[in-house]
Order: structure tokens, then C-alpha cells, then sequence
């Protein structure tokens, strides 16, 4: 952050690592925006959730600021205006940035009982807008039931915390010493990083994703570029104990299903190449931070058609097996670094944002054809004290050029949303369709109203 000098002191934001290819690739139907809705058991009242609103706006400096062009690289520009709360059309995730545009970069709707907040994925990850919206949440309660702020205010975070860069934290080059070890062993961790520099080095992740032809789910563009929604509501204590029964996380074994649906919904031909699942990962739950901002790395699952035998076991073993290989801290740093290393690196900075802009767009180009989906899974959410009597559930939705699955879980509301501007009919109803016969009820909500399970 940085402040400028003049009549009026306004702030500016450098875009946080993850952010930076955002601008550069947000185009027609693939808004880079995200959805996050809490729905009440009552209907929304829109007078005090502008009053939560205003308070909430205190908390999230970095909020209060629109995107701008700079000649090496895109920055946040603080501005004055006033957040307001809006009528929710129906029209999910549109278009939030559009280049010479000076608008807020998120916005808040409600419509009966739901309070939906939506972002531009620049400015947060899921995890960083699910902390704005239980903010809001928690603020709106509070005014409409008259609870005491302070008996569920419990986050004690200051604004200049929720608005850290924490990639700028905690990038490490090569040649920097390791400031937080976290009480990992120094000789164990020396010979970890010496055994993945040998595995191919940081930022390997860009090459083998951008070199490599991944499965690639067919699906049409919607003529009309509006995007369609579809969510299925499941029992989470149902869907662990299934897990548990087959010696899986939840992670593991929702994974393994969407590869198996994915699997069964393909051609023959198209057997020869293998299913590439993009999984963000919270990197709050490696590195100590309250950023509200974009914190996450990601970890790719591969699955070859031809290990398929008919069994979800084949699929679970090789999905276990490669989040317990990934999701250590060393190599998720070891990613991290990767990413923020492209960022950082001098020759990069000195190119013009137009070619940058052209860059990027290749670059995203190919590592997209080195994926075929993404699932993303928000966790648990919880709220404070009364305020959790007075919520059904959350949802989450994010539109990617390339099928989404995010999840979301309350209490004993576990959903799945999907929002695509593409058509794609047969691996989210097969999907919901396993599960379901698997012995697990499952409530369907769509915008289309031709989905079944």
C-alpha cells in the first residue's frame, strides 16, 4: 500500500500475485467474478443490510478502491464511493470489471432470504470474501435481532491486516533465508527442498501445466453469455460418513467422484489423455494471516482413463496419494514461490503492461489446456453465538472458463455449486446422480429448469 501526495491523500494497492493475471484475462463470459451467498431462515431486511454494510466497509479498507492501468503493471486506486446494496435480478456473477470503467469491484444483493456478496477475483479469494460476508452477516444480525456486537464480535484483526499482501510476506528467493521455520526440523527440511529442487525446481507447476494436454470436457457457449447456475444441497454428516466408509477425506473422495462422472461421460477417443483437477488450497492454514485478500496456491490431480477399472477404489487410491504428496508445506511453498517468482523477477517488470497483457492471456491459454476442471472447497463455515440460529446455509459459485465445483458447508448443509456460461449436461447430474445412489438425498437448485439429477 502506498499513499499519494496532494490536495487529497488517497491510497493505492499493488495487485497481490495471484491477482496480477486477472486483469489480463477477464473477458465475455469469463468475468473472473465469484458468488458467495448466506441464506437466512427469514427474509432479508435491505435497510439494515446497507447499515451492515457501511460498518463492514471500515473493516475492508482495500475494498474501497477501483482498478486502474499503470504503464508497467495494474494498481488499485482508493475511491469515495458508497457502497450500496442491491436488488438481486437473478443475473449471477456479471461483469464486474470493464477496462475504463471506475467501479467498485464487488457488490451485494439480496433478494427473499439470501444475502449474496460477488467479487472480482482480484481483490479476494474465496476464503477472503467468505470473511467480508460473515461480516456482514454478522453485522446485519446483530442490528435486526439486537445482539450485543461484542459477544460475537470475535475477530480481533486490524484493517491494515485484512488488507496484507500476504504473498509479498512470505515470497522467499532462493538465496533468502528461511524466516519462519514453524518448528520443522532444519536438517529435514534442508533435505526436502534439495529433493524437490532435484524434481524440477520452482515454478515447474507453470511448465507442466502449459507443455501438457489435459482431458477437456465438451461444452457450447451460451449464445447469450449469461451465465446458468446449478447447486445440489447434501447431508455433510452423510456425505463424511461415506467418505470415512471408503478411507477417504471428503476431499479425497468427492474428488474421486467428479473424476469418475467426468470418466464415465467421456468418448472412447478421448481416453488417451488423462483428468487434470485444479484444487485451490488455503494457504492460510501454512502461514499465519488475516488477509482478506487472494492468499491460495493450487495443487493439480491427475488421473489417467486407462487406470480406471469400474471401481471408485482405482480413482481414490491415485487421488489419495497425490494430495498427501502435495499438500505439505514445503511444497506448497515451493508452488507459492513458483508463482510469485514471476511477479518479482526484474526482466518481467520491465516489459509494458500491454505486452504483459499479451503474455499473460498466451501463457493462461496453454495452462488452461493442461486442466480439465477445478474443485473448490471453501470447508467448514461457522458463525458466532446467536447469529448461527438465524442462518440456513452457504453456496459459492466461481465462473471459469473450465467446469467449477465449489463447495461450501453449514452445520449439516453441505452444497455444491457450479455457474458457467458454457453448456454442460451430463457430469454435474451424473455427479449429483452418484451420490445419490449412494443413499444420500440431494435438494437440486438450478437457473435452468431442464437439470435433473
Amino acid at each position: 500500500m502506498r499513499a499519494r501526495t496532494g490536495k487529497r491523500n488517497f491510497r493505492w494497492y499493488r495487485l497481490d500475485n495471484a491477482a496480477t493475471i486477472m486483469p489480463s484475462t477477464t473477458r465475455g463470459p469469463d468475468t473472473r467474478c465469484f458468488r458467495i451467498t448466506c441464506t437466512l431462515k427469514e427474509e432479508v431486511d435491505p435497510r439494515i443490510l446497507q447499515e451492515a454494510l457501511d460498518l463492514v466497509m471500515e473493516e475492508f479498507p482495500h475494498l474501497k478502491t477501483v482498478l486502474r492501468k499503470g504503464l508497467f503493471w495494474y494498481y488499485f486506486d482508493e475511491t469515495q464511493q458508497r457502497a450500496l446494496v442491491e436488488k438481486d435480478a437473478g443475473e449471477i456473477c456479471r461483469a464486474l470489471y470493464v477496462p475504463g470503467r471506475r467501479n467498485l469491484l464487488f457488490r451485494v444483493l439480496y433478494a427473499g432470504k439470501s444475502i449474496s456478496l460477488e467479487m472480482y477475483h482480484a481483490i479476494a479469494d474465496g476464503t477472503g470474501g467468505l470473511m467480508v460476508l460473515k461480516s456482514l452477516v454478522i453485522h446485519y444480525l446483530c442490528i435486526r435481532h439486537a445482539i450485543p456486537q461484542e459477544a460475537v464480535m470475535g475477530d480481533d484483526a486490524s484493517a491494515a491486516q485484512k488488507s496484507d499482501d500476504a504473498f509479498a510476506r512470505y515470497y522467499r528467493r532462493d538465496t533468502d533465508p528461511e524466516v519462519h521455520n514453524y518448528g520443522e526440523d532444519a536438517r529435514k527440511r534442508e533435505a526436502k527442498e534439495e529433493q524437490e529442487e532435484t524434481a524440477g525446481g520452482r515454478g515447474s507447476q507453470w511448465k507442466k501445466l502449459a507443455f501438457s494436454r489435459a482431458y477437456q470436457i465438451p461444452m457450447e457457449k451460451d449464445f447469450s453469455l449469461q451465465c446458468h447456475y446449478l447447486e445440489g444441497i447434501l447431508s455433510a454428516s452423510r456425505v463424511k460418513k461415506l467418505a470415512e466408509e471408503n478411507g477417504a477425506t471428503i476431499g479425497v473422495y468427492v474428488t474421486s467422484i467428479f473424476i469418475q462422472s467426468i470418466i464415465e461421460n467421456m468418448q472412447a477417443g478421448d481416453a488417451k489423455h488423462p483428468i487434470v483437477i485444479s484444487v485451490p488450497v488455503n494457504l492460510r492454514q501454512y502461514f499465519p494471516s488475516s488477509t482478506s485478500r487472494n492468499f491460495f496456491g493450487v495443487i493439480t490431480v491427475s488421473f489417467h482413463p486407462r487406470g480406471y477399472d469400474g471401481s471408485l477404489a482405482s480413482i481414490l487410491r491415485s487421488v489419495d496419494a497425490s494430495f498427501r504428496k502435495q499438500l505439505t508445506r514445503e511444497q506448497i511453498t515451493r508452488t507459492m514461490n513458483g508463482y510469485s517468482g514471476l511477479v518479482h523477477n526484474l526482466a518481467i517488470q520491465a516489459v509494458p503492461l500491454f505486452l504483459k497483457d499479451i503474455a499473460i492471456s498466451r501463457i493462461t491459454l496453454l495452462t488452461g489446456q493442461g486442466t480439465t476442471a477445478t474443485v473448490s472447497n471453501l470447508g467448514c463455515v461457522t458463525l458466532p453465538g446467536e447469529t448461527a440460529g438465524y442462518v440456513d446455509r452457504f453456496s459459492a459459485f466461481m465462473t471459469p472458463p473450465r467446469l467449477q465445483m465449489c463447495i461450501s458447508t453449514y452445520g449439516d448443509r453441505m452444497v455444491f455449486g457450479v455457474v458457467t456460461a458454457y453448456d454442460e449436461k451430463n457430469v454435474m447430474p451424473a455427479f449429483f446422480r452418484k451420490l445419490s445412489s449412494a443413499g444420500i438425498d440431494v435438494e437440486i437448485g438450478s437457473s435452468d429448469f431442464d437439470e435433473t439429477p
